[in-house]
């Protein structure tokens, strides 16, 4: 599992060649479910084949926000800018904040199928490493959640769940705001992250 993580800012170990900071939870965490599930990337069109992990992050923002056909849905948030001698990356469209259908869309396009959760009884039930669930929440809801994890940060957040185990009542997960790699995180602090989730109509997005 170790191998699948990744970061959505610059680290040596997992995010290399990425942002300083960034609002790429979203793309990241889907990138790293492509990881765990050898899915293979769209490229941008026009750029080269993602590289680095930080290429990975931008082709699966792009595919959030362009339909199947190559049309784009919100330009101001697809982190490419359309230029006289061709695309390039636009950083300042990596500063903003992608919601379910953004997620879903780029499930879509990157060759999952989707459905959402919406209690934590399914939850449970249904997540492991061949159905990882994208999850959102706010890691300032939960101390505890934020020192096991290691991030500080306020604000809506999405991350990948990767197995449930129920003997010890808790989830394997990757935030990709944590330089830790996987954590196991007990399903107390979890429903209290998960208190002010920005999805809103579910509680995760499972892929399969």
């Amino acid at each position: 599992m170790k191998s699948i993580h990744l970061t959505q800012f610059r680290h040596p170990l997992y995010n290399p060649k990425g942002d300083e900071r960034s609002e790429n939870c979203g793309p990241a965490s889907l990138l790293m479910a492509c990881r765990l599930k050898s899915k293979p990337l769209r490229p941008i069109p026009g750029l080269r084949d993602p590289e680095s992990t930080q290429d990975g992050i931008d082709a699966v923002r792009y595919w959030m926000f362009t339909q199947a056909d190559g049309t784009t849905v919100d330009p101001s948030k697809d982190g490419i800018e359309q230029t006289s001698s061709g695309p390039r990356r636009a950083p300042a469209e990596h500063l903003t904040l992608v919601n379910l259908v953004d997620l879903e869309r780029g499930a879509e396009n990157l060759g999952f199928a989707y459905q959402r959760v919406k209690d934590f009884e399914a939850l449970k039930r249904l997540v492991s490493s061949s159905s990882p669930i994208l999850f959102a929440g706010d890691p300032s809801a939960s101390a505890r959640y934020s020192e096991r994890v290691g991030v500080d940060y306020s604000g809506g957040h999405v991350v990948l769940l990767l197995e449930y185990h129920g003997e010890d009542d808790r989830f394997l997960l990757c935030d990709p705001l944590s330089s830790k790699g996987p954590c196991w995180v007990d399903q107390s602090s979890l429903l209290e992250f998960a208190q002010s989730s920005p999805f809103r109509q579910a509680l995760g997005l499972l892929l399969q």
